[in-house]
C-alpha cells in the first residue's frame, strides 16, 4: 500500500471517529435537556411523601371541620381537604411546594382560615394520598382540576378564588391564572422561573436555550409583567433555597396591583420566626381585596 493510500485510510478513520464523537456529544446534549428528558429532572424537582391517612389534627383547624374529597385529574385521582369557613365568601386554593404533603401545611391553612376565607388544600399526583407519579405537566393539571372542583362542585365563582402558591406551587398558581380567572394571587417563596433558578444553581444548564428547558415553563416573572389580579409576594430574607431576590425582581418588574413583604428572620417556606408579620400580611391582603369579592 502506498504512503498516499495509508494517509487517506487514516484520514478516513479519523474523520469517522470525529463524526461518531460529534454524534455522541449531540445525542447526550439533547438527551440531557430538561424539556426532552423530564424524567431525568423529576427526581430533583419532586420529593413526595406518601400518606395512609391524614393526621388527626387535620380533622379540624381553627374550629372548622375538614371535608375530605377525591378529585379526578386526568387519569389520576388526587386527594384534598376542604375547610368551609361559614363566615367567608372567598376561598383560597393552596398549591404547595415540591416536598412533603398537605398535612405539613397545617399552619398555612390555619392562617388562611383565621383571615376569613375558606381553604382547599390538595396533594399533587404522587403526594400524600393522591395517585400517580409527579411531574410538572401533571402538577399543573392537578391545580386546574382542584380549581375546577371549587367552581363545579363547590359553586364558587372564579372571582372568589384566591390562588396561594408555595415554592414550586407559585409556578403552578401562575399557570392556573393564565387559564382561569381568579380574585387574587399569593406567591410565597417563589422563583422567577425554574429555568432562572436552575441556571443560577447549576451553571451547566446555561448550555440550554429556553426552548430546551422546562415544560411548562412556570414563568412567574413573565406572568407578573402582564395584566393580573392583586398580587402578593412573600419571601424570607434568609431563604437559601430560592433566594428572595427572585421575589424582589418579580415585584420590581410586575405591573400593579402588587405588594411585596420580605420577612427578615425567615427562610424557605418557614415564617415561624416572623409569624405575626406573616399572619398580618395575609389578613391585610385579604382585606384589601374585599371590594373585589365575587358572589357564590
Amino acid at each position: 500500500m502506498s504512503k498516499v493510500s495509508v494517509k487517506l485510510l487514516w484520514r478516513t478513520i479519523a474523520l469517522g471517529l470525529l463524526a461518531c464523537l460529534i454524534t455522541l456529544v449531540v445525542a447526550v446534549y439533547f438527551l440531557a435537556a430538561p424539556r426532552l428528558n423530564p424524567d431525568l429532572f423529576n427526581g430533583v424537582l419532586f420529593h413526595p411523601y406518601k400518606l395512609k391517612d391524614h393526621a388527626p389534627e387535620m380533622t379540624k383547624i381553627a374550629g372548622i371541620k375538614a371535608e375530605e374529597s377525591s378529585i379526578k385529574s386526568g387519569n389520576y385521582t388526587i386527594n384534598a381537604l376542604f375547610y368551609k369557613n361559614p363566615k367567608a365568601v372567598d376561598v383560597a386554593l393552596i398549591n404547595h411546594g415540591n416536598a412533603g404533603h398537605l398535612d405539613v401545611r397545617r399552619g398555612k391553612i390555619e392562617a388562611l382560615l383565621n383571615s376569613n376565607v375558606s381553604v382547599l388544600a390538595y396533594d399533587y399526583r404522587g403526594f400524600g394520598k393522591s395517585d400517580g407519579k409527579p411531574d410538572l405537566p401533571g402538577a399543573v393539571t392537578d391545580g386546574l382540576s382542584a380549581f375546577d372542583f371549587l367552581v363545579k362542585e363547590k359553586s364558587y365563582s372564579p372571582k372568589s378564588i384566591i390562588l396561594y402558591g408555595e415554592s414550586l406551587g407559585t409556578g403552578v398558581s401562575t399557570e392556573i391564572a393564565r387559564k382561569r380567572d381568579c380574585k387574587a394571587i399569593i406567591l410565597e417563596s417563589g422563583f422567577m422561573s425554574p429555568e432562572s433558578l436552575g441556571k443560577e444553581k447549576v451553571p451547566f444548564l446555561h448550555i440550554y436555550p429556553s426552548f430546551l428547558m422546562f415544560d411548562p415553563a412556570l414563568d412567574n416573572l413573565s406572568y407578573a409583567r402582564g395584566k393580573h389580579p392583586p398580587l402578593l409576594l412573600i419571601a424570607g430574607q434568609k431563604d437559601s433555597t430560592i433566594p428572595c431576590h427572585h421575589s424582589k425582581t418579580i415585584y420590581a418588574e410586575a405591573t400593579q396591583p402588587k405588594t411585596l413583604v420580605v420577612a427578615p428572620n425567615s427562610s424557605h417556606n418557614d415564617f415561624s420566626a416572623d409569624l405575626q408579620l406573616y399572619r398580618s400580611t395575609i389578613a391585610d391582603f385579604f382585606r384589601s381585596c374585599q371590594p373585589l369579592a365575587g358572589v357564590q
